[in-house]
């Protein structure tokens, strides 16, 4: 047990938990009840233990065993199956409580590496992807110093661009993860969603001179205000827009915001050849990947709709496309006041983009290799 977590319980004390590499745990009362259960185990289970009792989820001698053990001040270790997943298992008491520790293990007792849980897998992908931007970093000043940097130009811009790509597609399926669990968090702010969007289309403005890429605008004169997560709902829009670059254009692309009284809608139109019909049931399932020759917007990664969907919801908003011949047309439509229960209060926002430009990283899937020198 090497690393240290500090875990707050809902009576407002603190408690510090040592554990190895494997964060799946879940914290006990001295009477069995489930007080705290670590993230990583929710997204395995996909389901959440707190508020349950020990023998709601184990046999009941077991249950019993782990708990007299604790009343005696003992380890106790054993193997269990739980929702439908082996594990061994260990309980440990510590100052009145039970803290017990589950291993993943096969049927057969031996373990196995977990394979599903996407925040173990985009965690390791963001520690890879940090350590390659900075030897990045540092082959670029080298390619300065050695007067090699036009010669380094386009192999840089390619690996640059290919670290983008594979953060936000990491970031994309954690948080389409954090979502079916929910556990996906917003950081609600008021605001005016036209200067919002004002404001998002100068940043753009230079890349699409510079790409050749046409996009109108359509914005009221007047303030829409509401509640809104301004992180999410800026790759919302970014994500449209990318989506609408990937299908065959044969004029602009439109983006407007239209105040709906209630609520807000951002909607995306494109003139490319539209989703294929056999494609549209699927488009929003994260797990669909477009056949190679399809360029619209059920393509990329699988997780891009699928997100809008997600991030939509959690506001409690909704999605629709509609798509033909002619083109296609996505409309994110999101309620001006949200319950304040989904606020998270007092909470510190992490760049997800990990420091890098939001509209180069969301758009990295449809831009040239060039706006990443």
């Amino acid at each position: 047990m090497s690393a240290e977590k500090l875990i707050p319980l809902a009576f407002g004390e603190v408690y510090d938990l040592f554990r190895g590499d494997e964060d799946f745990y879940f914290l006990c009362s001295a009477s069995g009840r489930v007080l705290f259960t670590a993230g990583s185990l929710k997204l395995f289970l996909e389901s959440d233990l707190t508020g349950r009792n020990l023998n709601d989820f184990f046999p009941d001698p077991l249950a019993a065993n782990i708990i007299a053990a604790a009343f005696q001040k003992e380890y106790y270790e054993f193997r269990c199956e739980l929702l439908g997943r082996h594990f061994r298992g260990s309980a440990e008491p510590s100052d009145g409580y039970i803290i017990i520790m589950l291993f993943p293990v096969s049927a057969d007792g031996k373990a196995f590496i977990r394979k599903n849980s996407a925040q173990f897998i985009s965690r390791e992908i963001s520690d890879q992807l940090s350590l390659m931007s900075a030897a990045l970093s540092l082959l670029r000043k080298e390619a300065k110093r050695a007067d090699l940097r036009q010669d380094m130009e386009t192999p840089i811009s390619v690996i640059s661009r290919s670290i983008m790509r594979l953060l936000r597609m990491s970031r994309n399926m954690l948080d389409c993860a954090l979502y079916e669990n929910g556990a996906l968090p917003l950081y609600l702010r008021e605001g005016d969603m036209a200067t919002f969007c004002r404001d998002l289309a100068e940043r753009l403005r230079p890349i699409c001179v510079k790409s050749g890429i046409e996009v109108n605008w359509i914005i009221p004169d007047k303030p829409v205000v509401g509640l809104f997560d301004d992180e999410k709902v800026e790759r919302m829009i970014l994500n449209l827009l990318a989506n609408a670059i990937k299908a065959k254009r044969d004029g602009p692309i439109t983006l407007e915001l239209s105040d709906r009284g209630a609520s807000f809608a951002i909607t995306a139109t494109d003139r490319g050849g539209g989703i294929a019909s056999e494609a549209m049931s699927t488009a929003m399932n994260k797990h669909a990947l477009a056949p190679v020759d399809q360029s619209s917007s059920a393509g990329g990664a699988g997780f891009g709709l699928a997100l809008l969907r997600a991030f939509a919801a959690r506001h409690g908003g909704t999605l629709i496309v509609s798509s033909n011949a002619g083109g296609t047309s996505a409309c994110i439509s999101l309620p001006k006041n949200l319950d304040q229960e989904r606020m998270e209060l007092n909470a510190v926002r992490p760049d997800y983009a990990g420091g890098f430009d939001h509209i180069l990283l969301e758009l990295s899937g449809v831009l040239d290799k060039e706006f990443y020198r």
